[in-house]
């Protein structure tokens, strides 16, 4: 089961609404670190982090997911995916899970007028602020704005098959290992469906669950949705292999490093 790590924040939104005057308080944490959290505002002091609140007193020696460190090489890898993407003028692109439009914007800035860009979201606050940005662009670019509105709605029923030149997945699907392969197996294929022979899907997820899948396991649900062709791409080598987090209860868990994979319908190599 593919679930977006938007709909796992929104888990922990909803669970802190019930901080107010709630019985359940006192298991939430609630402000206090190890708390569910949906926005700072949530937490009494400090951050909120994996949809739990960190205050400054609580945060691991190992402090990555918690420091600035981990925002710039967030951005660091959105930079060298973009530079993998390899976009031109009048390509056709699909961002899945395009939350703020960050790697969208970017995306029509490559393909000019002449290109297309399709921006999916299940949030619906996102799916609004895509919206807007279309407005924004007018005629200098063609973006379309789709809202989805389960987990296995690639909200992209409209495009015509074999027409995308790239499908991202930048850090906005999460698939569980501990659900079946099957409907995570028809997904894939459904997007492959979606591009050109020589078009590619890139994946990259930037930590890892214990549950979730990682680079090898992902590589070969692509290959088993037909994909001819899986490649993965090197992350820097100075992101940490591990890092701790901060879990519901203020006990410590860890995170792996992820990965990116690009893959393509047909087997020969661009």
């Amino acid at each position: 089961m593919a679930l977006t790590r938007k709909q796992l924040r929104a888990v922990a939104v909803a669970a802190s609404l019930v901080c107010v005057g709630s019985l359940t308080a006192w298991w939430l944490h609630c402000g206090r670190t190890g708390a569910l959290c949906g926005d700072p505002s949530d937490c009494r002091a400090g951050a909120c982090v994996y949809g739990v609140c960190v205050a400054p007193e609580d945060t691991p020696a190992n402090d990555y997911l918690y420091s600035a460190r981990w925002h710039d090489d967030s951005a660091r890898m959105r930079r060298l995916i973009l530079r993998g993407l390899r976009l031109r003028s009048g390509m056709r692109v699909a961002d899945i899970g395009a939350g703020q439009g960050v790697v969208t914007q970017a995306a029509l800035d490559r393909v000019g007028p002449s290109g297309h860009v399709y921006a999916t979201d299940i949030d619906p606050r996102a799916v609004a602020g895509l919206r807007a940005l279309a407005q924004r662009c007018g005629a200098t670019c063609k973006l379309t704005p789709v809202a989805v509105h389960a987990p296995r709605d690639t909200g992209l029923g409209d495009v015509p098959d074999g027409s995308l030149d790239r499908v991202c997945m930048i850090n906005s699907l999460s698939f569980q290992r501990i659900f079946g392969r099957a409907a995570d197996r028809t997904y894939l294929a459904t997007l492959r469906a979606k591009l050109k022979p020589e078009g590619e899907l890139w994946v990259h997820v930037d930590v890892l669950e214990p549950w979730e899948r990682g680079a090898a396991s992902m590589a070969a649900l692509l290959r088993e949705a037909g994909y001819g062709y899986v490649a993965q791409v090197p992350m820097p080598a100075d992101i940490p292999a591990a890092v701790p987090v901060i879990r519901v209860g203020g006990w410590q868990g860890t995170l792996r490093r992820g990965f990116v994979l690009v893959a393509r319908p047909s087997a020969g190599r661009s």
